[in-house]
This record gives C-alpha cells, structure tokens and sequence, in this order.
C-alpha cells in the first residue's frame, strides 16, 4: 500500500533551528543538556499527524526573520503518550522543557512526538514565496502541511539536494 504523503512542512523556531540542523556528522552538545545528542525530538499535537509514519520525511520551516525552508530530517519514531512520559523519555533529546511540551497536550493529556534521525541541511534557502508559487498555493507558515512526494521532490529540487 502506498503512503499517501511523503511528510510534513513544519514551523520551527528560528531559536531551535540551528540546533535541530547541525550537520550531523558530529554529536552536538547544547549547554543547558546533559548529554550528546545525535538524535531530535520534535513535540506536536497528536490529532492533526495521524497520517505521518516512521520513514516520512520532516521538512523544516523556519519562521521570521528566516521565513524558508532550510532542510529536513528523516522520522525514526512516532510516540502519543503523555507529556511527563515522554519529556521523562526523550528530554535529552527533546529542546523543551515539560512546561512547553504540556502545551501540546490534547484532551486527553497526549503529546505526539516525532524522533527525528538523520538530518540535512539543504544548500539553498527556499522562501515563503517560492514555497507558495511553486510546491504549496496555500501554505501557512503558522502551521504544519503534509506533503506528497511530488512536492516533497520540488522541495529536494529547490533546495539543491540530492539523495
């Protein structure tokens, strides 16, 4: 059975980016961690990401001033549980703390987090306007899009990327 999409776009914080998109060939040591990460946590509302699986690809957005997309990283893992279990589980790996992860809670007291594995940088830039005249019409920076593989083969294109 065929996926029905490839992956998502979805908005980071210029703040997280340069941490979630090292280049991977080292570990990176953030100051406020105790460890080594070579992996990333990546926490969403679980109800909007049912049709995103392990294997689907994760294009990071990064938001004003950046207002592009910069690379993308590819899904290990796909967890819904609640925010201490899974702060508790990936903290190290997460760039939140259990405050910030509670807020993407549902009603029913459940995170999705998405472990994020091997990540890449692409070599250029592709701006808002350029994700909108030529992969998505009606992309919203202020939140997450899924996206085929087609798209997600225009975004590899753009971005000078190639496997």
């Amino acid at each position: 059975m065929r996926k029905k999409y490839a992956g998502i776009i979805a908005p980071v914080k210029p703040m997280y980016a340069e941490q979630l998109l090292y280049d991977g060939t080292q570990a990176l040591l953030l100051p406020h961690k105790k460890s080594l990460r070579r992996d990333k946590v990546f926490y969403k509302y679980p109800s909007a990401y049912r049709e995103v699986r392990r294997g689907s690809t994760f294009v990071f957005y990064v938001s004003d001033p950046v207002k592009g997309i910069i690379g993308e990283g590819k899904i290990e893992r796909v967890v819904i549980d609640t925010p201490e279990i899974l702060y508790d589980k990936y903290e190290r790996k997460g760039m939140l703390g259990l405050k910030e992860v509670k807020t993407y809670a549902d009603t029913n007291n459940k995170v999705l987090a998405f472990v994020i594995g091997k990540v890449t940088r692409y070599s250029k830039k592709i701006p808002i306007d350029i994700i909108r005249s030529e992969i998505k019409p009606r992309f919203d920076p202020q939140g997450s899009s899924f996206i085929s593989q087609k798209e997600l083969d225009t975004i590899r294109k753009l971005g000078d990327y190639e496997l």
